[in-house]
Formats: C-alpha cells, sequence, structure tokens
C-alpha cells in the first residue's frame, strides 16, 4: 500500500474514534469486556446479557444464586471496571 493511501486511512480512523458517540460507545464495550473477565468463566456461563446504558451496567443472570453473589460484589466490580477504564463511567450496576 502506497504511503499515502496509509495517510488517508490514519486520518479516516482518527476522525471516526474522535466522534463522541462512537467514543463513548467504545468505552461503553470496554466496560463490558472488563466486566467478563473480573467476573471468570464460571460466572460468565450464567450471564443471559449484559449492556450499558447511561452509566449503568445492565446484567441478566439465569440463576438466583449468581444473582445474589454479583449483588454483593457490585461495589468491589464498579471499582475494578472503573480502574481499568481510567474513567468513571459506571455509576451502577443493575442485576436482574
Amino acid at each position: 500500500m502506497k504511503k499515502n493511501n496509509l495517510n488517508s486511512i490514519n486520518k479516516i480512523i482518527k476522525k471516526i474514534v474522535s466522534n463522541p458517540k462512537l467514543s463513548i460507545r467504545l468505552e461503553e464495550l470496554d466496560a463490558i469486556e472488563i466486566w467478563y473477565d473480573l467476573i471468570g468463566d464460571n460466572l460468565k456461563k450464567y450471564i443471559l446479557d449484559s449492556r450499558v446504558s447511561e452509566g449503568v451496567l445492565y446484567v441478566k443472570v439465569k440463576s438466583a444464586t449468581v444473582k445474589n453473589e454479583l449483588f454483593y460484589r457490585k461495589e468491589m466490580l464498579i471499582d475494578k471496571i472503573n480502574s481499568e477504564l481510567k474513567k468513571q463511567l459506571i455509576q451502577d450496576i443493575n442485576i436482574k
């Protein structure tokens, strides 16, 4: 690939990533990835869905036992996610 083409692609990527809406969405996806890393494979299999919206991580679980365990670890999980992100993105975790 020519150097000129690489510069053009680089400029396009920087412009896309600098979009505030996309930037926030990428941070939310990073938070979900960190979330799954923190809970580990044993608990991950009980998670039906995870999403972030307006600073809240919404988690749907299929086990009441797992729900209780996550509820008791909620503050620690919020702190660790935000610490990994180096930003206070997650304010709460809603576990259903």
